[in-house]
């Protein structure tokens, strides 16, 4: 059936004031009121649809005419539609004046106009990008600890966390603001109301929660990831071939390995101490080559939304000495998972800083172009080594590739393969996963630092050169 143009006029306005609707013949009065509510959003937005009272009139529209409600009262030729009743069975397209009014409105009385403070949002998990759920409530008693129930209802891993925090993407801000308090919410939803958001983006994070609590299935819920950590996204990362400095270097961790191999006994029950003294070999003869740039530390402490907790190794870059390039975890074999869980949430921590916000000032052609961060990571029991990758992009949204070294270093420690092949193979992978947390400063300083970035530096210049001309 064909769509019907409607000029509507709000009672006690001049027919200068008359605006187009746009409707299926098939809807009915009552949708037409609600498209009627929405055409005159923002003005509408305190009076309920079923209160509105709809006229079907003819009424010419002339420059110099008004309409108002006595006059609509003394019109002979008028109708009240019914809500129930479908446009078609009152108004025919083909019968349509031209340049008339054809619908007018009238609102309720204003003793009976009552304000709306309800409001229903979708909810967001910004790092899935899924809706979860829908939240509705009051603006004026809305509670933070009735928003927190209804989430823990959709995230299992929550369900018992009393330290849980609610992160919300307001529109237009690059940063998420921390829901502290119900003042705080019922504000927020305030906004939501006026301005007419259907959805609300949220993350939610457990600061309290340390690192080494978290398992396997909560980073899958969380993350998004697959269910088994074989099926996480390939990295594309290859060893290093070794120059001449770097072979003498690979010369030296083959003599501390073979040192360690006869002073301690790696076997299944070798501790993390045991094993992490093996790892340090590896981590020291590879930051030989970036001690200008970057420098290690054990056991430091780092905490973000994520969680908090120390960590077995941390690459910092030297020129800030704030931003975590890379990190380490060394387990025992039968923890090997939980460790691969726990670095993947440590390097969320890690990628998380403050981002700069854009202006007008680092472009002048006004296109801001994609930033994407990244955090480096090593999960081992000193046999087995996984290197990971996480990138955070411009929507916040956090992704995870891996990369199995394809060596099995435990016959290399217990003497039943030659050691040199695997610390090489091992020690090239790690050069490799070094040169990208080097080329991680020159991105972060660029886009993510107080300083001033090259392409801010060319606009200012630029500006300046005009100004000049001026």
């Amino acid at each position: 059936m064909a769509d019907l143009t409607l000029y509507c006029l709000v009672d006690g306005e001049p027919t200068s004031r008359a605006f187009p609707v746009k409707i299926a013949a098939a809807k009915t009065v009552g949708q037409l009121k609600e498209a009627i509510r929405a055409e005159k959003s923002p003005e509408f937005d305190d009076i309920a649809a079923d209160r509105l009272t709809l006229w079907k009139v003819s009424i010419p529209s002339t420059p110099v005419r008004q309409i108002t409600l006595s006059g609509l009262n003394e019109t002979d030729v008028k109708m009240e539609l019914t809500p129930t009743d479908e446009l078609s069975e009152h108004i025919k397209k083909k019968s349509l004046p031209k340049k008339a009014v054809h619908i007018i409105v009238q609102r309720p009385p204003q003793d009976q106009l009552t304000k709306s403070t309800s409001v229903s949002l979708g909810i967001i998990e910004k790092r899935g990008g899924e809706k979860i759920c829908r939240y509705m409530a009051d603006t004026e008693t809305a509670t933070l600890e009735g928003l927190q129930e209804l989430l823990r209802q959709h995230f299992e891993q929550f369900q018992s966390d009393e330290d849980l925090q609610i992160f919300v993407y307001m529109p237009g801000n690059s940063l998420p603001a921390k829901l502290t308090t119900d003042n705080q919410l019922q504000s927020m939803l305030e906004i939501a109301m006026k301005e007419g958001w259907k959805t609300l983006a949220i993350s939610l994070d457990s600061p309290a929660k340390s690192f080494s609590k978290y398992t396997w299935n909560e980073v899958v819920s969380q993350y998004g990831i697959r269910e088994s950590p074989g099926l996480i996204p390939s990295f594309d990362i290859q060893p290093r071939s070794l120059a001449g400095d770097e072979r003498e270097v690979l010369e030296h961790i083959v003599k501390d390995c073979t040192h360690k191999k006869n002073a301690y006994v790696f076997d299944r029950y070798a501790s993390e101490l045991t094993r992490s003294s093996i790892v340090d070999t590896f981590m020291v003869g590879a930051m030989h080559f970036h001690k200008s740039d970057m420098f290690l530390t054990q056991q430091q402490q780092m905490s973000g939304m994520r969680g908090h907790g120390p960590v077995d190794f941390a690459v910092v870059d030297r020129v800030y000495q704030n931003h975590v390039l890379g990190v380490t975890v060394v387990k025992t074999d039968q923890e090997f998972v939980q460790g691969l869980a726990q670095n993947i949430v440590q390097l969320d921590v890690a990628v998380q800083q403050k981002k700069r916000k854009w202006t007008e000032d680092d472009d002048d052609t006004g296109e801001r172009q994609p930033v994407r961060f990244k955090s480096h990571g090593i999960v081992t029991d000193s046999y087995n080594w996984t290197l990971l990758e996480c990138t955070l992009d411009e929507e916040d949204t956090v992704t995870y590739r891996a990369k199995d070294i394809p060596v099995s270093f435990d016959e290399n420690l217990r003497g039943r393969k030659d050691l040199r092949d695997g610390c090489k193979e091992i020690y090239s992978y790690v050069l490799s996963l070094f040169d990208l947390m080097k080329n991680e400063i020159v991105n972060r300083s660029s886009y993510n630092s107080p300083v001033v970035s090259r392409s801010s530096s060319a606009a200012s210049k630029r500006r300046a050169t005009r100004t000049a001309r001026a």
